[in-house]
């Protein structure tokens, strides 16, 4: 990626800094950074720029980047990133806040703060440039997909994983 992006980047996470300083508290619904300091990570609910969910979404772009190779798209990193994006979107979607809710260990979620959001995109930000300096196989890559996913599930009793078979268990 290029410096300009980075840069690009880096511009977004001030605006957003500027804006707690200015006293915005909420942007569409969704708070901006809701704690008194900047407290990077917490083991809250997404309001902090990373939370315990982010091995999870490390996971999900690495499956994203597979995709990617697999339909063989030329700007893998903006595939990777603009499906982060989306997801992002979705997830904190009120569709998707309300279906949260409805299961008894979720039942307090508000969503994500802006903040968060924008942390769970960077972190796709960082995941490309790791898979692309390391340049593993899919193989690989679908190896670390497991290992991320039994780390996330030791540490949260949650991940992807435990999505698809809590789905699967359901119907």
């Amino acid at each position: 990626m290029t410096l300009t992006f980075y840069i690009f980047v880096f511009c977004i996470f001030l605006c957003i800094c500027l804006l707690k300083k200015l006293g915005i508290k909420t942007i569409n619904g969704h708070a901006l950074w809701p704690t008194d300091s900047f407290q990077i990570f917490s083991f809250n609910d997404g309001q902090c720029l990373f939370d315990y969910y982010v091995v999870a979404h490390i996971s999900a772009n690495i499956m994203y980047y597979i995709l990617g190779l697999i339909l063989n798209i030329s700007n893998i990193n903006l595939f990777v990133i603009t499906l982060a994006i989306i997801f992002e979107i979705i997830e904190n979607s009120t569709f998707i806040i309300q279906i949260f809710k409805s299961q008894q260990q979720y039942n307090d979620y508000q969503g994500e703060s802006v903040v968060n959001m924008y942390g769970d995109v960077l972190v796709s930000v960082l995941t490309c440039e790791v898979l692309n300096y390391f340049n593993f196989s899919i193989n690989n890559m679908v190896l670390i997909i497991f290992l991320l996913e039994y780390i996330a599930y030791l540490i949260i009793k949650d991940g992807i994983f435990k999505y698809i078979y809590d789905l699967i268990k359901k119907t």
